[in-house]
């Protein structure tokens, strides 16, 4: 199970912020058969906006916490890959 970040800044998202949350969320649930309004995507979502609202911004940074905490599989490293 994905923890939430203690502390939240004030980070506001944008349209762009979204979608590329968006876009990672998705290729999750699609590489793992889960549907986009499941508990363990909801868990995924949090996690995605939790990191980035607490400073990991950076695209590089996000595809790090993303191959270090989520199931991976060649479809999504692939996709991250086109990201960065």
């Amino acid at each position: 199970m994905l923890t939430q970040a203690a502390i939240r800044s004030e980070l506001i998202l944008t349209s762009d912020d979204l979608d590329l949350l968006t876009e990672f969320l998705n290729a999750w649930c699609a590489e793992n058969s889960v549907h986009i309004e499941s508990e363990a995507a909801r868990e995924v979502a949090t996690a995605l906006i939790d990191w980035y609202q607490s400073g990991i911004t950076d695209r590089t940074q996000l595809k790090s916490m993303l191959r270090d905490s989520l199931p991976m599989s060649p479809e999504l490293q692939h996709l991250l890959g086109q990201i960065g």
